[in-house]
């Protein structure tokens, strides 16, 4: 796996900086807002698409140290609004030793 795969082709770290092109997810996945105001949740459902785009078939590469597949949606009722909440099931991989998720030992 490498960081192009879960946060688009022109993504890069330096400096223990993580750089995402939102742009680039943006037109990848169908967000048709301006990119300037973007929100937090709108961003976390652009890496979401991104990562079900290019894990969800990689559940059993052991490459991949993270896996992200649809699982159920679910009509839910949030104040007076009704809402269809689109369920996702992200998978870590870790040595079978591992007793919790220690972010170390993710594959």
């Amino acid at each position: 796996m490498n960081l192009s795969e879960l946060f688009g082709a022109n993504a890069t770290v330096s400096a223990g900086t993580l750089q995402i092109d939102l742009s680039e997810l943006a037109t990848l996945h169908g967000f048709d807002g301006a990119i300037a105001t973007i929100t937090p949740s709108q961003i976390f459902s652009l890496l979401v698409k991104q990562a079900v785009t290019t894990t969800a078939e990689k559940t059993l590469d052991p490459a991949y140290g993270v896996t992200v597949a649809r699982s159920f949606d679910s009509i839910v009722e949030r104040g007076t609004d009704s809402h269809i909440g689109y369920g996702f099931a992200a998978t870590l991989y870790a040595p079978n030793t591992a007793a919790t998720l220690d972010p170390d030992s993710v594959i």
